[in-house]
């Protein structure tokens, strides 16, 4: 009893409508985005450690002592120990060509470290200071606030709303109404791109010892599908528009029949 009764759910689950390739309801997609700008309040620092030679014991050694000496220097200038991260040593030959022939010249060490201070620092002192130790590059600097999550969840209901506000100028325009949200994504990729534009790669020496005024962007971009109604007939320039209006706007984000005209 058990077993039928099983392979009768199968048979139901299987033969669902959405299963069945049943067409979903007429529906508008559209993205709604929102940005808070806020005055940084912390900086992360990006460095690499490198040292090189010809015997890799002796390498070794200088690395050591470099990556010390800017664990001391960080913690001299009140860097909490929590806020310090230090990766494994790395080990590498070095390779260059000679007569059109590449060959060993030596062996490299290098080591990533990674801290945070308050932008409010003495950002002057620590760069100068970092970059009179041996070995030692900036590779970039990230503008951060402390409270980006709460940001984060106040931008994301603005672009909630944006986006049904987007949904519902679209569908009157075409004489419609838009209904219950049938599904809502975050679209993730945008705090990849915020965090990019928050970032300062370090290019050369001349970079300019001043922390940069002004605000960063906390960004928030969602995608929302809504249901289409239709609400009566079209009226003035969009009737006589219609064909070219629908066929459009469905490029913009109509999936399906559109319930007013009838296009696809």
């Amino acid at each position: 009893m058990h077993t039928i009764l099983s392979v009768l759910i199968l048979i139901l689950v299987t033969f669902s409508p959405a299963m069945a390739g049943e067409a979903p309801p007429p529906h508008i997609d559209v993205y709604g985005t929102a940005t808070i700008e806020v005055v940084p309040d912390q900086i992360f620092w990006n460095l690499t450690v490198r040292n090189t030679g010809k015997d890799l014991s002796r390498v070794a050694e200088d690395s050591i002592k470099s990556v010390d000496q800017v664990h001391s220097f960080l913690r001299q200038q009140g860097v909490p120990e929590t806020d310090i991260r230090i990766a494994d040593m790395e080990y590498g030959e070095q390779r260059e060509y000679q007569d059109k022939t590449l060959i060993m010249s030596g062996y490299e060490a290098s080591t990533s470290i990674v801290f945070r201070t308050a932008s409010s620092g003495n950002y002057k002192a620590m760069w100068i200071g970092l970059s009179e130790k041996p070995g030692v590059s900036i590779r970039t600097i990230q503008y951060d606030h402390s409270k980006r999550i709460g940001y984060q969840n106040e931008t994301r209901k603005q672009a909630l709303l944006k986006a049904r506000e987007k949904a519902r100028a679209l569908a009157e325009t075409l004489g419609c109404s838009i209904g219950e949200p049938l599904f809502i994504e975050e679209d993730l990729s945008w705090y990849s791109l915020a965090a990019l534009s928050n970032q300062k790669t370090i290019l050369s020496d001349d970079y300019n010892l001043g922390l940069p005024s002004g605000r960063i962007p906390i960004t928030c971009r969602v995608k929302v599908s809504f249901r289409l109604i239709a609400s009566g007939k079209l009226s003035g320039d969009a009737t006589n528009n219609a064909p070219f209006s629908a066929a459009t706007e469905h490029n913009k984000g109509f999936s399906g029949s559109c319930p007013t005209c009838g296009r696809h």
